[in-house]
């Protein structure tokens, strides 16, 4: 599945973003007609920035979003098994708190 782009900034211009990623829909289409086309939404594929988006008709195309959590629990997931309770702390989002995820 192609992805036109992972991550898209376009800082305060969504409308651009839709405007390009639709082109290039439309030109991976015509190339690809039967491959599913993973599409996201400016700002760094956040969901703020998918949710500006209006969702596309062409057939077989799926959406993504990138969520960062830039705290001790993803940091230190490389050399601790399992981050204890005091790490679980300072996260905003977390499995514990799936809607704090959405804000």
């Amino acid at each position: 599945m192609p992805e036109i782009l992972n991550e898209p900034v376009f800082p305060g211009d969504p409308t651009g973003w839709a405007t390009l990623q639709h082109a290039i829909l439309t030109d991976i289409r015509t190339a690809l007609p039967g491959t599913t086309i993973v599409l996201t939404g400016h700002d760094w594929g956040s969901i703020r920035g998918l949710l500006a988006l209006l969702p596309e008709t062409a057939p077989d195309v799926i959406y993504n979003f990138a969520l960062h959590q830039h705290t001790e629990p993803t940091s230190t997931a490389a050399y601790r098994r399992t981050p204890g309770p005091p790490a679980h702390r300072h996260a905003r989002c977390s499995h514990a708190k799936p809607r704090a995820c959405l804000v």
